[in-house]
């Protein structure tokens, strides 16, 4: 359970130090640090606007297929496919921290997936959590 807050609490201490930082370059915006910091969320936001055009692309291809009445296969086929554009992994191992809503603990085997959880590849960043449960004896 305490491995479980730790996490929490390193991303809440990093959080007010962002806090922190940017009032001090609020402050001084001439700084060197503040034109760093500056540069660095133009980045972000020109980033951020190609992975939005990115992800509408996704979706206009998923949606043609849907009005072409692909079949099935043909649909898993496209998402796979869009999964690995967008940098995005299926994750059916249990044991990654944080990835999977895993029932409390009781007498069991082991787990096993109900729901594959989604995770970024470059990252590891958790998208989606997935689902385990108790594999009884």
């Amino acid at each position: 359970m305490m491995s479980r807050r730790i996490p929490q609490q390193l991303a809440a201490v990093e959080a007010r130090l962002a806090d922190i930082e940017g009032m001090l370059l609020l402050k001084d915006p001439g700084a060197a640090k503040a034109a760093e910091a500056y540069e660095g969320l133009r980045r972000q936001i020109v980033a951020a606007t190609g992975e939005r055009v990115a992800h509408l692309a996704h979706l206009a291809q998923f949606d043609a297929a849907l009005r072409a009445g692909e079949s099935t296969e043909s649909l898993k086929l496209l998402v796979t496919d869009l999964l690995a554009q967008a940098g995005l992994l299926r994750w059916n191992n249990p044991t990654l921290e944080g990835a999977f809503e895993i029932p409390p603990e009781g007498e069991s085997e082991g787990l096993r997936v109900v729901e594959p959880a989604y995770v970024e590849a470059h990252s590891g960043r958790v998208v989606r959590q997935g689902r385990a449960a108790l594999v009884q004896p």
